[in-house]
């Protein structure tokens, strides 16, 4: 037995063009997948110290606002001396996190991996960013 209704009247039967029918199929799974992607974030944010104590339906609601974005190796997901205004989760891939010294040279202090988040610290003492944090691999989220 299945079904999408749990309503016992009899529901009318509706023509469907090809189309419409495509359509309809592409936005059932474009939110089966969102729903998911929300899942997947709550997840993570249930994870971060920082995150974990808000409420579920906080979670839900910051869920919602997460945008996943995709980085190549060599990317900067965000730059020393910049305005912070964003919070980055690495679900999957790895980054280095660099700081200059004072002869402008590079030096890796760290690196993140999946579940590893970067990015607070300008957010929450609306500072500028301390590090640049950099993609080292393909397909970084």
């Amino acid at each position: 037995m299945g079904g999408c209704c749990s309503s016992g009247n009899q529901a009318e039967k509706t023509n469907v063009s090809p189309n419409e029918e495509n359509n309809t199929q592409r936005q059932e799974s474009e939110s089966v997948e969102q729903m998911s992607a929300d899942q997947q974030f709550i997840e993570t944010l249930k994870d971060i110290p920082l995150l974990s104590s808000i409420s579920e339906a906080d979670q839900h609601k910051l869920a919602k606002h997460l945008v996943e974005r995709t980085f190549s190796a060599g990317d900067d997901l965000m730059v020393q001396g910049d305005v912070g205004t964003e919070f980055f989760i690495i679900t999957s891939g790895k980054c280095k996190v660099i700081v200059k010294n004072d002869d402008d040279e590079e030096i890796e202090i760290a690196q993140l991996c999946d579940g590893d988040y970067c990015g607070e610290q300008a957010l929450l003492k609306d500072a500028r960013r301390g590090a640049t944090v950099r993609a080292i691999s393909d397909n970084t989220r």
